[in-house]
């Protein structure tokens, strides 16, 4: 009996000692990190402690801290982190802008890193990736200050642009184990090498992709160092933002067994002239968007589309050929070319820019808008719409002619178009757009068939007055 009261007596003194232990630790942890519990395990979400090097505990509240929440360090001044090995999981944008942050310490229990989870941490340049990571999400060390990075036998997961836009990162070394991806020269590949994941972006200089590649994945060359690129015949499409935002690319060899070029897949490039091949099939949307270096591009007749603002704002460019094969140009396919002069549509085309904007965050955009270097066009008979902004502010345009084959023409289509004298509507046009030839001040003369059935009338972009098709035309007499 005293025996057993002893013991007892022994457990009630160490149980308050325990939970004073307990609750010391949160009272300290607190002031740092905010937190949640679900199933018995705390996943950290927010962070208000002042920067520096900073340890996540194993536990909080007696409880395994067992991951780190989305943007839970988000901008933080952290020099330094120390992830616990009972962390398995690094949230989406957990460490995005820690601008600060040089060295992080991954504990051996992670095994997913998130999406974008230490994008434009530029002052990270090493990280050691434990064996036990099986996936990297998108974006993950996007935009970092990495100068290498090797990855481990356990990754089965690498996601679009992991390392892409890194301008220090010049290899990406694979563990010869690893069972999904290898790595030749730097150049990070599938593991049978025929897609190319990602290149490096710190590797400067030219590049000839090998004959065993077939596939180029999206932002594989994304922000590059790249001068020069040699595409060979056995590569069939190029990603989405293959080479986009590579500055210092100049020369392009596309080779002939290319079906796609995938959307974005050069934009904000230096090409100063490329040539399409005969293979290819479609020109993707945003293609060669803000190439303002692009003097010349030869359009083949395999082409059948050409895709939103595929060309847009390539503010060089002086004259284009749009083949017979293209059905559609998607709008704001050479919107903002201010240079473009000559024009040739093919008597394929069957609409100039669509009635609705396919991206609708995005600014409209007219398949012509904006490029003030235009002095006429000739709209062949197998168009039968022009959409919403098609040749808006064309400055330079004086005389149009829409043929007997066209039965919508869009809102805005010619509007501010100052040059403008002469307008023919073919007999085939059913209605005419808010504001489709408004501001267009010098139009003098223009005859609207019996075939129209409606002249809209309407409100502007910044609903402050009415604006009717021919709105500001105060020199127009009939």
């Amino acid at each position: 009996m005293k025996n057993i009261m002893k013991s007892n007596m022994k457990t009630n003194l160490i149980q308050p000692c325990l939970l004073a232990a307990l609750l010391s630790l949160p009272a300290a942890v607190q002031a740092q990190f905010s937190y949640t519990t679900t199933n018995g395990a705390i996943t950290i979400t927010g962070y208000t402690g002042s920067g520096g090097d900073v340890t996540i505990p194993n536990t909080i509240i007696g409880l395994p801290v067992t991951s780190i929440g989305d943007n839970a360090f988000d901008g933080s001044g952290l020099t330094s982190i120390t992830i616990p090995n009972t962390v398995t999981s690094i949230g989406q944008e957990a460490f995005i802008f820690c601008t600060s942050l040089t060295n992080v310490s991954i504990g051996v229990g992670v095994t997913n890193i998130g999406g974008a989870a230490f994008e434009c941490c530029t002052g990270l340049t090493s990280v050691i990736l434990p064996n036990n990571i099986t996936t990297i999400g998108v974006n993950a060390f996007n935009s970092s200050g990495l100068t290498s990075i090797t990855i481990p036998d356990s990754v089965i997961s690498i996601g679009v642009a992991a390392f892409a836009d890194c301008s220090s990162l010049t290899t990406i070394n694979v563990d010869a184990g690893n069972l999904y991806y290898s790595n030749a020269a730097g150049v990070l590949f599938n593991k049978s090498q025929t897609t190319i994941i990602e290149y490096p972006a710190g590797k400067t200089g030219g590049y000839a992709i090998p004959d065993s590649v077939t596939s180029i994945g999206d932002n594989a060359f994304y922000g590059s160092g790249l001068t020069s690129i040699t595409i060979p015949d056995t590569v069939t499409g190029l990603g989405d933002g293959a080479f986009g935002g590579c500055t210092g690319l100049i020369n392009v060899i596309i080779g002939n067994g290319v079906i796609s070029i995938g959307d974005g897949a050069f934009e904000s490039s230096g090409l100063t002239n490329i040539t399409i091949p005969d293979s290819v099939i479609s020109i993707g949307d945003f293609a060669f968007q803000s190439c303002t270096s692009l003097t010349t591009v030869t359009i083949p007749d395999s082409v059948i589309s050409i895709g939103f603002s595929a060309f847009r704002s390539c503010s060089s460019l002086t004259s284009i050929t749009i083949p017979n094969t293209v059905t559609g140009l998607g709008d704001g396919a050479f919107g903002g070319c201010s240079r473009l002069a000559n024009v040739t549509i093919g008597n394929g085309v069957t609409f100039i820019g669509t009635k609705n904007n396919p991206y609708p965050g995005l600014q409209p955009a007219g398949a012509f808008a904006g490029c003030y270097s235009l002095t006429s066009i000739m709209i062949p008979n197998s168009v039968i719409s022009i959409g919403d902004y098609a040749f808006q502010s064309c400055t330079s345009l004086t005389t149009v002619t829409i043929p007997d084959s066209v039965t919508n023409v869009g809102g805005y289509s010619f509007a501010s178009c100052s040059s403008l004298t002469n307008v023919t509507i073919g007999n085939g046009v059913i209605s005419i757009g808010v504001a489709a030839f408004a501001g267009c001040y010098n139009l003098t003369s223009v005859t609207i068939p019996d075939s129209v059935k409606n002249i809209a009338d309407g409100v502007n972009r910044d609903m402050s007055l009415t604006v009717g098709a021919f709105s500001g035309c105060e020199n127009l007499t009939h």
